[in-house]
């Protein structure tokens, strides 16, 4: 063969080796082009993972506005059927106070509504109506059987703390922790136990030796929710003892005592005041307003005498005690 035409040969054999090799520019081309491809795959996934997320990020801030937005919708409902219930409460109870047999028939009234309330049916109708009556009785200063009223209270009692779930007629247990059902069945109850502080006598009576403690009077509504409630309210103290031990109205917290004079027996005279973080010992409490939300508290040989209260949920331990037969309340919590 001819040197120039093997030449030829040869550099057309190489040529076709170098084509069908790909080798030069087009072979990096193609990797850099398998790269883009993957690096673009990768971004898209990021992309499609962080649309993913803003999404579900966005769901739950709706979910979450959408709940709360139903919680409070269900708590204005529950406030409406309150209203209404206590409304219609109030009418139930007129009727009843204007006929003949109210005075001895009222237990029977109340023992009623509990039996509703405990089979839930219209529990906050039935609750309410049952507070109303017992206002009635009151006003008219109806003299009753105080362990019967106690009795009644305790019933009503088990709806707030839930020792024993009364069931509904469908045989399903009444939720005790419904803040609605819970809240008509302490102020059921608070009116009892202030019904039922009207009918027990005091234990201290009217002592003759009864004197002004003047350092209770002035210090603790400086001290704490203590507030006289009009110009005949005092604080008297006396030697007639109830117990062993001298009587005290102090604060948990506080670091020094408020009496200055040693007494047997304190009688507080007319006041509203908040029970919570006091520490008391040996009082008669008379026409007073008592609130107690549940928070510390210490009492030892207390009584309440014709007093009214307002109590939460989280008191059911304190009226429980004031349900005993003689009225008096050791707590310490």
């Amino acid at each position: 063969m001819p040197l120039d035409k093997m030449s030829q040969d040869q550099i057309q054999q190489a040529k076709r080796e170098y084509d069908v090799a790909g080798v030069g520019w087009p072979a990096w081309a193609k990797d850099w082009a398998v790269l883009s491809i993957a690096a673009a795959t990768i971004v898209v996934l990021a992309g499609i993972v962080v649309a993913a997320m803003i999404f579900v990020i966005s769901e739950r801030k709706q979910l979450t506005e959408m709940r709360n937005h139903t919680e409070d919708r269900l708590t204005d409902i529950n406030r409406e059927v309150a209203t209404l219930g206590e409304g219609v409460g109030q009418l139930i109870a007129s009727d009843e106070a204007s006929k003949p047999g109210f005075s001895k028939g009222f237990l029977d009234l109340l023992n009623e509504d509990l039996k509703r309330a405990s089979q839930n049916d219209a529990p906050i109708l039935a609750m309410k109506t049952a507070t109303a009556i017992i206002k009635k009785a009151r006003e008219l200063k109806i003299e009753t059987n105080p362990q019967q009223v106690a009795e009644v209270g305790q019933g009503f009692l088990r709806l707030v703390d839930g020792e024993s779930p009364p069931t509904a007629s469908n045989g399903k247990p009444v939720n005790p922790t419904d803040d609605s059902v819970s809240v008509a069945a302490i102020e059921a109850v608070a009116e009892l136990i202030g019904y039922r502080s009207f009918l027990l006598p005091s234990p201290l009576g009217q002592p003759q030796d009864a004197t002004l403690a003047q350092s209770a009077m002035l210090k603790l509504p400086k001290l704490h929710s203590f507030r006289p409630l009009d110009s005949a309210s005092k604080i008297y103290g006396s030697m007639r003892s109830l117990a062993a031990t001298g009587a005290k109205i102090d604060l948990l917290n506080g670091t020094a005592p408020i009496l200055t004079k040693d007494y047997s027996t304190l009688l507080v005279e007319g006041y509203d005041l908040k029970i919570d973080g006091l520490d008391v010992r040996n009082v008669v409490f008379s026409n007073s307003k008592i609130t107690y939300l549940g928070g510390r508290l210490s009492l030892d040989n207390v009584y309440f005498s014709n007093c009214t209260f307002e109590l939460t949920p989280a008191g059911w331990n304190f009226a429980n005690l004031t349900f005993g037969l003689s009225g008096q309340v050791t707590l310490v919590k």
